[in-house]
């Protein structure tokens, strides 16, 4: 089994066996996002259901706060490599429009993970909202769990020097010159995608040849 990239939910074909899902932005796929998905896959070999995660392309807040968009951690192909690298089973890609923007937490989660995909277990990190204006909360999917008939598990947060890891987190170490921490907290190699272009070659005459 291996790792399936659905783009939109209308592409997505729903069964008994679709039935442990996650979801979230992932920027970075960093340590915490790992462990959310370690307890997928597990989840999904203990419990014997399909493991689906759902991201969401473009980032939200390119919508919701587009004169402050974030400086995201990873582009896509590095994202979609980093969760074949991760986990097995099914990406969902939904397109991050302001029809999906303006749903709310119970539309969503009836609309889509209930009705369209089967729900069975949802596995989520602790500081985890969605739904319209991010209304939707950690105590909102719990009476939602209970209402739809669903299990629900809590990723606690993976802490460095006390406090957890975000994507926020990293983005501001990089930003500060700190790459070591930011690295650390990735768990794996980040990497900077640019097009090399020809300079004047000076680098060369000098016997230290660059990459521009």
């Amino acid at each position: 089994m291996n790792l399936e990239i659905i783009k939109g939910i209308g592409h997505f074909k729903g069964s008994s066996e679709n039935g442990v899902v996650t979801m979230g932005t992932f920027d970075g796929l960093h340590l915490g996002h790992q462990m959310i998905l370690r307890k997928l896959m597990q989840s999904s070999e203990r419990e014997r259901l399909f493991p689906l995660a759902i991201t969401f392309e473009p980032h939200p807040r390119v919508l919701v706060t587009p004169n402050a968009p974030p400086p995201l951690l990873t582009i896509w192909e590095e994202k979609v490599e980093l969760f074949s690298r991760y986990m097995k089973g099914h990406l969902l890609v939904l397109d991050f429009n302001r029809e999906l923007m303006n749903l709310t937490a119970e539309d969503f989660i009836r609309d889509y993970l209930v009705t369209k995909i089967g729900l069975k277990r949802l596995i989520v990190g602790y500081d985890h909202a969605f739904g319209k204006n991010r209304s939707g909360t950690i105590n909102d999917l719990m009476e939602l769990s209970r209402k739809y008939d669903f299990s629900l598990e809590i990723v606690d947060p993976i802490l460095v020097d006390g406090k957890p890891i975000s994507s926020s987190r990293i983005r501001r170490a990089f930003m500060e010159g700190k790459f070591a921490e930011g690295s650390a907290m990735l768990g794996h190699p980040y990497s900077v995608y640019g097009t090399v272009v020809k300079g004047i070659g000076l680098g060369r005459k000098l016997g230290y040849p660059t990459a521009n």
